[in-house]
């Protein structure tokens, strides 16, 4: 499946973060670094997981993952 722009952009800004910080982030941090509303990060995280691009455990503070490819 194709990403759109800010899937992309939202995809590379975890897998940045992980690679600099060996955790993952929080959505308040992915809305610092792409100047988005916690809403607007919640949504592509939902699309990026549905895509199978990434996962994590809901309710819960930086659980999110790289899924292999």
């Amino acid at each position: 499946m194709k990403l759109s722009n800010i899937e992309e952009m939202v995809y590379i800004g975890i897998y940045s973060f992980i690679k600099k910080h060996h955790y993952s982030p929080s959505v308040r941090d992915l809305c610092e670094m792409l100047d988005r509303s916690p809403a607007t990060i919640h949504k592509h995280l939902k699309d990026l997981k549905k895509k199978e691009f990434i996962d994590y455990k809901e309710k819960q503070s930086r659980t999110i993952i790289i899924k292999e490819r």
